[in-house]
């Protein structure tokens, strides 16, 4: 886990400092702090931002899910702000149910299989491609697992005279994040992709529309069938429906005589802060599943008295509102 603080001098320019936090696995020579002595340099710091990494172990043999998390944190500079930024996390379980796509397969006749979690791409897409091959352990000489997977990108252009140029370019190679005995993941963000200009130094490569991407298997002193190549056009077209429904943000307010409820946030088909596939192996079963993740911020007055307000989600669609809890203690309370 790590805090990451920017910090600005005189100068005007800005000076990142990387904290290691201490998560019970300390690695000699390593600077790790606990969190409350790197969040007291924060202090003096102009953002601070904490990524936590977590890595989830499932059964012997099979690729461990990784996930990353990343937070801002509000930096206060010589005084007490007259406002605290609160942040809610959520999701709305019934367009999560919508979130299930066809993934995309590529089979052998052995078996094995290369699957991504999209049939198209945009040219900002993060993919994920999972890989998965028989267990042949018992046989002399069984087939290794791929180092990494060719990319390519196929491209028409158009001659001043007006004919067709077709080219085919060849980019960086993307190497598999998480390898276990039969199974390989890998993240391709089509943002990042980079070739080689003709001085042969690597290059930021930008997917057009009307391009088609290729991924194939690559290792040294083997060779796979033709059959395990994925392929997929580079598109615009949204990849999920969009989520239909209105969501609020309501504040329910205990401080004066009457309780005031009212809803300081509000969004008619409002677009998820994050997308991310639920489980890479379902690839491997024809379907991707995803979770939609929407994070909300406030600035709310900086409470002082007892009664503090609270807070809670409605998502109100063509079949009326969410239901409202009656008990107040089922209520979002402000973290004091």
């Amino acid at each position: 886990m790590t805090l990451t603080a920017v910090t600005q001098n005189n100068s005007n320019s800005q000076n990142p400092l990387e904290y290691l936090l201490a998560d019970g696995s300390e690695e000699s020579g390593s600077p790790v702090e606990s969190f409350a002595t790197a969040a007291r340099s924060v202090a003096l710091s102009t953002r601070a931002l904490i990524e936590c990494d977590f890595e989830l172990d499932l059964e012997q043999g099979v690729v461990p899910l990784r996930r990353t998390a990343a937070f801002e944190l509000p930096v206060i500079n010589g005084h007490a702000p007259t406002e605290k930024l609160l942040s809610i996390r959520f999701e709305d379980p019934a367009y999560n149910d919508r979130l299930v796509l066809p993934a995309k397969v590529a089979k052998d006749a052995s078996g094995t299989m290369l699957c991504a979690d999209r049939e198209a791409v945009r040219p900002q897409d993060l993919i994920t491609i999972a890989w998965r091959q028989p267990d042949r352990s018992p046989l002399p000489d069984p087939p290794p697992l791929p180092d990494a997977l060719s990319v390519t990108v196929s491209r028409t252009e158009i001659k001043e005279d007006g004919t067709a140029d077709p080219k085919t370019i060849v980019l960086s190679d993307l190497e598999f994040s998480a390898k276990a005995d039969t199974e390989a993941v890998a993240n391709l963000d089509c943002a990042l992709l980079q070739r080689k200009d003709a001085a042969g130094k690597w290059q930021s490569f930008q997917l057009q529309v009307g391009d088609k991407l290729e991924l194939a298997p690559t290792a040294k002193g083997h060779k796979w069938d033709e059959a395990l190549r994925l392929t997929f056009d580079v598109t615009q077209d949204p990849m999920f429906p969009a989520n239909s429904a209105g969501l609020a943000f309501l504040r329910l307010d205990r401080s004066g005589e009457q309780p005031q409820l009212s809803a300081p946030l509000f969004a008619q088909s409002p677009t998820p802060t994050l997308i991310e596939l639920i489980d890479p192996r379902d690839l491997f079963s024809g379907i991707a599943r995803f979770r939609a993740i929407y994070q909300w911020l406030l600035f709310t007055p900086r409470e002082t008295g007892a009664v503090l307000p609270k807070f809670m989600i409605q998502k109100i669609d063509g079949n009326g509102g969410s239901y409202l809890p009656t008990l107040l203690d089922q209520w979002i309370d402000l973290p004091r």
